[in-house]
C-alpha cells in the first residue's frame, strides 16, 4: 500500500516538475528572442543611420 502511493506520488511529482521546466524553458526561449529581436532593431537602425554619412563621404 505505502509503496504504491509513494509511486503514484512520486509520477505526479514528476510530471509537475516536467510541465513547470517546459514552462521555464518556453519563458526562457521568449526572454532570448525577445532581447534577440531588440539588438537586431538597435545595431540596424545604428546601420541605417551609418549608411548616409558612408554615402556623404564618399562622394
Amino acid at each position: 500500500m505505502g509503496e504504491k502511493f509513494y509511486q503514484m506520488f512520486l509520477f505526479e511529482g514528476s510530471l509537475k516538475n516536467r510541465l513547470f521546466h517546459l514552462r521555464l524553458n518556453f519563458l526562457i526561449l521568449i526572454n532570448i528572442s525577445i532581447n534577440f529581436i531588440q539588438k537586431f532593431i538597435i545595431n540596424f537602425g545604428k546601420i541605417v543611420k551609418l549608411i548616409p554619412s558612408i554615402f556623404i563621404s564618399g562622394s
